[in-house]
């Protein structure tokens, strides 16, 4: 089904038209506190589930390097976390990272710098970008005069671990990113004072979840990537 978009004030493409019903849904409920509504809005706007985001700009490896190694993550369903019994976090993941593209490159007989797919991978991983990248395409979306989109306090410490595939499929190596930001909407009407704000100290109203999800095919540097938007059932 074809979706209508509204178009920007420089004659390009905007939102889609499902979105501007549910941004004005969203300014009608809040203002009416009736956050019920805004939920069910949002859980019923299927167009949040793929939302499209421009290609990632792997930064610099050093940069990344240092940002992944602190990371959990699962790599092909093998959790690499932080006190596991058997795997470690940050450097045994890189580690088997690289022994992974290493692999995949020479058992498949692939036409594939190795180094330059590891690189590559790595750098896609760096939080810095998912979460600048969800945080900006969910606030052009949900923000408002009555709302406002911050980063969860509370999950800033518990984040769910990077979900990565490293895989061949016809003659090339391909990756799989998944990487979960989770935000929280505030009514401004309930920050009695800014430094409320600043201190971070009231609870959502509405808990979002924001995951980037990216697929790269790393043979001929094809990619998609774009937002899956979930609200979570927590209070």
């Amino acid at each position: 089904n074809e979706q209508k978009m509204t178009p920007d004030t420089d004659g390009g493409v905007g939102v889609s038209a499902p979105l501007v019903e549910l941004q004005t849904a969203i300014s009608r409920h809040t203002r009416e506190n009736d956050r019920h509504l805004v939920l069910e809005s949002l859980r019923h706007t299927k167009c949040l589930t793929f939302i499209p985001l421009d290609p990632s700009q792997p930064g610099e490896m050093s940069a990344a390097l240092a940002e992944v190694s602190k990371e959990r993550v699962i790599l092909n369903g093998v959790p690499f976390l932080h006190g596991a019994a058997r795997f470690g976090g940050g450097e045994d993941f890189l580690f088997m990272l690289r022994e992974a593209v290493d692999s995949l490159c020479e058992s498949e007989g692939l036409l594939c710098n190795s180094r330059s797919v590891y690189e590559g991978i790595v750098t896609r991983m760096a939080r810095t970008a998912s979460a600048a990248d969800s945080y900006f395409k969910l606030n052009s979306l949900l923000g408002s005069p009555d709302l406002m989109l911050m980063p969860s306090q509370a999950a800033s410490s518990a984040l769910p671990p990077i979900e990565l595939e490293v895989f061949a499929s016809s003659g090339c190596l391909h990756a799989s990113f998944s990487t979960a930001n989770v935000y929280g909407l505030y009514r401004k009407a309930d920050f009695a004072l800014q430094a409320d704000i600043n201190a971070g100290t009231n609870k959502p109203w509405i808990s979002i979840d924001a995951i980037v999800e990216e697929r790269v095919n790393f043979g001929n540097g094809e990619s998609v990537r774009y937002l899956n938007v979930k609200i979570p059932d927590r209070k």
